[in-house]
């Protein structure tokens, strides 16, 4: 299954377009924003979709957009795809399936070190196939709302020392990323140990509040992992 979450680094906003090129990826559209790649899979799979090589979930600014893009071991499999998706729903919501310009799948990021160096320069805005992060980062990482903005990636690390953060990670495997109109969206980036690591870290900490015996009810966390 890991094949199957490879990571389109090209924001899917800025795909190139290649007209000599047959196209072996389709988009999808009206996806809920709770859609996993696994859910997009068995629904290939439900309506007799084969040879898929690879999905990523499309954001803005470390948010789910409702649109995914689903990448073909051939172009000739594209328009039985859109066909038999343009009449599937899931969870209820009708999908739209449209081909999508040809594009890579690939890793744009030298090792852990160069994804946090990214972070850090504010390259990644969590924007476009797979927010922009690579293979290895998806499901063990983690997006923090709500935790105040004076607070430095150490002291975030230190806070939460109850979990496992990853072991690969070069600096403290936190970061702080700004997105939005003059980067009002402030949020720290984690990475954690593992997948299951990352949904504990979930489980534990979206919609509690930040050291509650100081501050109150000020500082509402809102947490979840990016596929």
């Amino acid at each position: 299954m890991a094949s199957l979450r490879r990571c389109a680094s090209t924001s899917a906003r800025n795909i190139p377009r290649k007209s000599d090129t047959p196209t072996n990826h389709v988009e999808l559209r009206g996806l809920p924003t709770t859609a996993l790649p696994y859910d997009i899979i068995r629904l290939l799979i439900r309506n007799l979709v084969a040879d898929v090589q690879g999905v990523a979930i499309d954001y803005q600014e470390y948010r789910p957009s409702g649109r995914a893009f689903v990448k073909f071991r051939s172009p000739g499999i594209v328009p039985t795809a859109v066909k038999r998706v343009n009449s599937a729903t899931i969870s209820a919501m009708p999908l739209t399936a449209t081909p999508a310009p040809w594009f890579e799948f690939s890793n744009r990021f030298r090792g852990q070190k160069g994804l946090e160096e990214a972070i850090e320069r504010g390259i990644l805005k969590g924007n476009g196939a797979n927010a922009g992060l690579p293979s290895a980062a998806l499901g063990v990482s983690v997006v923090v709302s709500g935790l105040p903005w004076k607070l430095e990636p150490d002291q975030v690390r230190a806070y939460f020392d109850g979990f496992e953060f990853s072991p690969k990670a070069v600096r403290t495997g936190v970061a702080k990323v700004m997105s939005g109109t003059r980067g009002h969206r402030r949020q720290y980036l984690l990475l954690l140990a593992s997948p299951s690591e990352a949904h504990r870290f979930v489980r534990h900490v979206h919609m509690r509040y930040f050291d509650e015996e100081t501050w109150g009810t000020k500082y509402i966390l809102r947490a979840k992992v990016i596929y």
